[in-house]
């Protein structure tokens, strides 16, 4: 007889594990067996709410289903982790870091040179522009309504101007509730001279300052 074994069809060969150190953008992510805490909380790939267990358990739980268990908050007490496929996960993050990243890139605000801000009214009263587009971070937002209150507070008027172009025509929405904000604001400081104009392409409205 041969020294070969035979091998019944149900018998499987276990995969090691995969202990390499994982890094979404750049930045090292704890999985499975690289966190250390003795308990942590645990959501399941919906980031549902499954409650507080030992690492152990969560780890036993994430191999019945066939995924990771990944670390998504180590300042959280106790950490909070996700049972989630990793390669899933990674790309999903990274993902929607760039989709971040060229939002911001393609919609900021724009401030205008202060020669083109500049306009008269038949009253002779200075009329500042501040320009805005349809989705922007939340410190370009803070520098416009700066500017805007800087302006009222030296007795301008300030016409704030929201143009969409192309793909922006999806922010509508998005724009609107942006300038009505604006306007909330700025309404310790001004008063509307008219309604918010709201035309297919230019959202619009002039803001005196309060005397």
């Amino acid at each position: 007889m041969g020294s070969d074994r035979w091998l019944p069809d149900e018998e499987l060969v276990e995969v090691p594990e995969d202990t390499s150190p994982k890094y979404v953008n750049n930045k090292r992510v704890m999985v499975n067996r690289d966190i250390q805490a003795p308990q942590v909380r645990v959501q399941d790939a919906a980031k549902a709410e499954l409650g507080v267990m030992a690492t152990d358990e969560a780890r036993a739980l994430a191999q019945q289903q066939g995924v990771d268990v990944v670390l998504i908050n180590e300042g959280g007490d106790p950490p909070v982790v996700r049972l989630v496929n990793f390669g899933k996960y990674k790309f999903e993050i990274e993902r929607a870091a760039k989709q971040k990243q060229k939002s911001s890139k393609g919609y900021k605000f724009e401030i205008e040179p202060a020669a083109k801000q500049k306009h008269k009214s038949s009253k002779g009263t200075e009329t500042k522009e501040v320009r805005l587009r349809p989705v922007t971070e939340a410190h370009d937002y803070e520098v416009k309504v700066a500017s805007a209150r800087k302006f009222l507070s030296k007795g301008s008027k300030v016409k704030l101007t929201m143009q969409f172009s192309g793909r922006e025509l999806r922010f509508k929405d998005q724009g609107k509730e942006m300038m009505l904000k604006l306007i909330e604001d700025l309404s310790s400081v001004s008063k509307m001279d008219a309604p918010l104009s709201l035309r297919p392409a230019t959202f619009s409205v002039t803001l005196s300052p309060l005397k």
